[in-house]
């Protein structure tokens, strides 16, 4: 069993991002899209390695898979995990990514595994536990006039907001927020809040050159900063914003239920506490005024 709280996504993105894994994987993005050019399954077979390495030493390897491993390591890396096949040994020249309508698995046009379009737990196309096929309260509805503050609204972000930013992991993850129904997905809409909130604000801080500031005022490598002393670092700047500076305050303060160690249980607990439609939204409400700071969030004003 993998568990979350030992994988960074540090590490995910730095060796999805580096230019000899995309080679050896076979993958590229194009935009905001994530393409597998190879042979699905033995794609599949070598990131479940990978992420075995990054929560274990393995004896024949010698070390645990991280930033740092990856930046002296990488082509011992890439040598000690299975091969990515290209799709020109898997029997297709039909690669995966947002742009097809199904994964390839080589010789069936099923998607294996997690990516049949039914879910885990059934042959029908029901979700599991509800006795229709459509998204449970609420999700049905196209919201043509969404309301700002509408707690019962059906995603977390607002379709009509944008932010701005170089970073393709944090574009997608917010356009994903953006389809994402609370209501059927409040475990992966709570870390979808924390995630997004610390990718903000890595990326701040990387905008405005303060990562090494933060790693040499923390005594270690920023890569090890926890997300809670990120937020202790930034409500000691004078930030623009009064209300950004008031958000931090309020997550700061452990005896608020909207804090970061609500935040943190979602990630490192496994708890149900405050998972629902209304709470989560209203969370993601409380921290627009960060991300405006962080990442330029803003309502896109439309051409007359």
């Amino acid at each position: 069993m993998l568990y979350g709280t030992k994988i960074k996504i540090s590490t995910l993105e730095r060796w999805f991002n580096h230019s000899e894994v995309k080679k050896a994987w076979h993958i590229n993005f194009d935009d905001y899209r994530f393409k597998i050019n190879a042979d699905i399954n033995s794609f599949y077979i070598a990131y479940a390695h990978l992420l075995k390495l990054m929560i274990n030493k393995n004896e024949g390897l010698g070390f645990i898979v991280n930033t740092r491993t990856i930046d002296s390591n990488l082509q011992k890396i890439l040598n000690f995990l299975p091969k990515v096949k290209p799709l020109q040994e898997s029997g297709t020249g039909k690669p995966t990514g947002d742009d097809t309508e199904k994964p390839i698995s080589g010789d069936t046009e099923k998607p294996i595994g997690g990516d049949t379009e039914k879910p885990i737990g059934g042959d029908t196309g029901k979700p599991s536990g509800v006795d229709t096929g459509k998204p449970t309260d609420g999700d049905t509805k196209i919201d043509k006039q969404e309301l700002i503050g509408d707690p019962n609204r059906k995603s977390l972000a607002y379709k009509k907001y944008i932010i701005t930013t170089d970073n393709y992991r944090l574009h997608a993850i917010f356009q994903e927020l953006k389809r994402l129904p609370t209501q059927s997905y409040p475990q992966l809409s709570a870390a979808g809040i924390r995630i997004f909130l610390e990718l903000s604000i890595n990326n701040y801080l990387s905008a405005k050159d303060l990562q090494s500031n933060v790693a040499q005022e923390k005594n270690k490598r920023f890569d090890d900063v926890t997300l809670t002393e990120k937020l202790k670092y930034l409500s000691k700047l004078n930030l623009d914003s009064k209300q950004a500076s008031s958000t931090l305050k309020r997550l700061l303060n452990y005896t608020n239920d909207y804090s970061i160690h609500t935040l943190n249980k979602y990630i490192h607990e496994n708890t149900t506490d405050k998972i629902n439609r209304e709470f989560l939204n209203n969370f993601w409400d409380i921290l627009i005024p960060l991300f405006e700071v962080l990442v330029d969030m803003r309502e896109e004003k439309k051409e007359s």
